[in-house]
C-alpha cells in the first residue's frame, strides 16, 4: 500500500502545498508559498515606486517579467 505524500506547508502563511500553486525551499528548511512571494515583492517594489495598484488585487508572476 502507498501512502500519500505528507503535505508541505508554507512557513510565513501556513498555507499546504495543495492550496499554493508554488512553494519555494530555503536551504535552511524555510518554505515560501507564491502568495508570500508575492507579498514580498509588492513590499519591496511600492515605495520605490516600481508599480503601481489601483485597488487591491493579487500580482501575477508575469508583473515582475518571471515566465514559465
Amino acid at each position: 500500500m502507498k501512502l500519500a505524500p505528507k503535505p508541505i506547508y508554507c512557513s510565513f502563511c501556513g498555507l499546504s502545498n495543495e492550496q499554493a500553486r508554488l512553494m519555494i525551499s530555503g536551504m535552511n528548511g524555510a518554505i515560501i508559498c507564491d502568495a508570500c512571494i508575492t507579498l514580498c515583492v509588492e513590499a519591496h517594489l511600492l515605495p520605490k515606486g516600481l508599480i503601481h495598484l489601483s485597488g487591491p488585487r493579487r500580482m501575477l508572476a508575469a508583473d515582475i517579467g518571471v515566465t514559465a
